[in-house]
Order: C-alpha cells, then sequence, then structure tokens
C-alpha cells in the first residue's frame, strides 16, 4: 500500500523506530533518522524478511536457494584438502582428505528462517530436522570429501546469513 508520509522530514516517530528494532535493525534512535529514512528503512527490511512491501513481490526464495547453493558450490569446489594417507595399504593417497559428511542447519521458529525452510521442504530442497531441529540441507556434492563438504556447508550458511537468517551454521561429522 503506498501512502504520502506526513512531515517526511521531521523526526521518526517512535513508532517506527520500535518497528525498525522489532525487524532486527538494532536501536536507531539516536541516528537521527527523519520520518522518510525510518519509512524506506523498514520498508527495505520488510522486504529482506520475505514479506511483500506496497505490493511488491515478497523475497525470491528460489534466486536466494541458486545463490546459496551456487557459494556453497564454488567453495567446496576450490577448497584445498589434506590428502588422507592410509597406513597398511600400498595404494595411492585419498587426495580428498578425510571422508565425511556436512549439512547446513538453521531454525525454522519465526520470520524468515521459517517461510524460507518451508519453501526448502516443500520443494524437496531440505528436511526438517528431527535431532537438531529446525531445517536441514544436506550436502551431496564432493564425493566423500569431508573438507570439501564442510567448505560447501559453511559458504551456503554464509549466503543465507547475509540474507538474514542469522542462525544458519555449516556442520559436519567424520564418516
Amino acid at each position: 500500500m503506498s501512502y504520502g508520509i506526513n512531515e517526511p522530514e521531521a523526526p521518526a516517530t517512535k513508532k517506527q523506530t520500535f518497528k525498525i528494532f522489532t525487524l532486527g535493525g538494532g536501536d536507531v534512535r539516536e541516528q537521527n533518522l527523519t520520518r522518510k529514512e525510518a519509512s524506506d528503512k523498514i520498508q527495505e527490511m520488510l522486504a529482506v524478511n520475505g514479506k511483500a512491501v506496497d505490493g511488491g513481490p515478497a523475497m525470491d526464495f528460489e534466486t536466494l536457494w541458486e545463490e546459496a547453493k551456487a557459494d556453497g558450490y564454488v567453495a567446496g569446489t576450490d577448497a584445498i584438502p589434506t590428502p588422507m594417507i592410509v597406513e597398511g595399504y600400498e595404494h595411492e593417497p585419498v587426495m580428498g582428505g578425510a571422508c565425511g559428511f556436512a549439512w547446513v542447519n538453521f531454525s525454522m521458529k519465526k520470520g524468515l528462517g521459517r517461510k524460507f525452510g518451508k519453501w526448502l521442504i516443500d520443494n524437496d530442497h531440505a528436511r526438517k530436522d528431527d535431532y537438531y531441529g529446525g531445517c536441514t540441507i544436506w550436502i551431496g556434492e564432493h564425493g566423500q570429501s569431508m573438507a570439501r563438504k564442510e567448505a560447501h556447508a559453511h559458504a551456503m550458511a554464509q549466503t543465507l546469513q547475509r540474507a538474514g537468517i542469522e542462525d544458519a551454521h555449516g556442520m559436519s561429522r567424520m564418516d
């Protein structure tokens, strides 16, 4: 819904500064924002949190998913694992390093994590995790290399954090 701002150059209202705070923008009372600046900041934060603003589209989860996947894949491919030498065997070292698994996990309790997690699960990109809770994205690329899978998971989590899913984190375990 588009509307005019009454006295756009006047100081931001208490309601505006509280809305910014509740959306995760911190305490902005000392920043001396104008009503127009506060309104713009609120609209920007609502868009990042996956809510439609002024009839515009909500965050495109498909784009976020593709970006996170791409960032993870590049990080995993660029990772240089420490080769693993298996004693007692006369084979070449395992160049991919130790074998293991990795995944990304984040809470689905509220906000963008809840909406994006539901979208991932509904589109078969992730699963609801009964052990850790929240949403888990399994890293299936990079063969058995734990180092590459870890790099992939951590890069993917960083992309999700930048998008507003603050508790996204990469996890792993050795096989």
